[in-house]
């Protein structure tokens, strides 16, 4: 699961609907935010990767760190542009902070 939370400037308030988005098994994904692949909306935003539901991904396995809880990155949507990034995921070294339960 890939998250992008928008930020407003300055404070540390979520602003707007978050965009979500399922990785296919080659990393590629598309963000949906009121609809199906319609992207992220326009603004800064931080960037957290976690674990898909394993009730819809039972088999899923991955060698990386995955928390939604902590930030990958922080990226700037661009209105009008192709806005295109890169995921680099850290590999398990077993002293990863642990993420929260699933509800």
């Amino acid at each position: 699961m890939v998250f992008f939370e928008p930020l407003q400037s300055g404070k540390n308030a979520l602003v707007g609907a978050q965009g979500r988005a399922i990785a296919d098994p080659e990393g590629k994904f598309s963000i949906s935010t009121y609809g199906t692949n319609d992207g992220a909306v326009v603004g800064h935003h931080r960037v957290r990767v976690g674990p898909p539901h394993r009730e819809d991904h039972p088999n899923f396995k991955c060698a990386c760190v995955l928390n939604a809880e902590i930030d990958l990155m922080e990226v700037d949507i661009k209105k009008g542009q192709k806005n295109h990034f890169e995921l680099v995921l850290k590999k398990k070294t077993g002293a990863e902070p642990k993420a929260l339960p699933e509800r």
